[in-house]
């Protein structure tokens, strides 16, 4: 019995098994963030995909498109503020290594009481950056927008979110 070829393509082509990953990280997470040959980085978001296993607490949500995600986008004010889903020095980590400096200076001067306009002064950054940064992150499900918290409000947890 003659071997599979595309398991002889894959014991021999390095390109043939990042391609395979490639897959299995779309099929997965709905992310890739892969470096070709070593050489060349290949980052790809399926937005439906990372914001559907975002809201996997509600089943009655609506379906999440990049449309829908873009219309959100366009209702961002300098009154909102963002909120990171993952930790801080993880999401630091996992940027590109020509990622902007201002998108480091945003992620690392982000505060949940602070709203973007003051997050802007912070960071020394202009507020429609900080929109296209904030939208790059939303986009990539790395963070979600928000009113800033305030000590006033009363906040309430998911009952099956999880909390460790």
């Amino acid at each position: 019995m003659k071997p599979s070829p595309y398991k002889l393509i894959l014991d021999k082509c390095q390109l043939a098994n990042e391609l395979k990953e490639i897959f299995i990280q779309l099929c997965n997470e709905g992310i890739v963030q892969i470096k070709i040959n070593r050489w060349i980085n290949v980052n790809f978001c399926l937005p439906q995909k990372v914001h559907r296993r975002l809201i996997e607490l509600s089943p009655l949500s609506p379906p999440i498109t990049p449309a829908n995600i873009h219309l959100c986008l366009k209702k961002l004010r300098p009154y909102h503020t963002f909120l990171l889903l993952i930790e801080m020095d993880h999401l630091l980590q996992s940027l590109p290594q020509d990622v902007s400096p201002s998108s480091v200076r945003l992620i690392r001067a982000s505060n949940p009481l602070k709203n973007l306009l003051e997050l802007s002064a912070d960071a020394d950054i202009t507020l429609s950056q900080v929109f296209n940064i904030v939208a790059e992150l939303v986009y990539w499900g790395k963070a979600t927008i928000i009113f800033p918290l305030c000590e006033s409000n009363h906040y309430m947890l998911h009952p099956s979110a999880p909390t460790a």
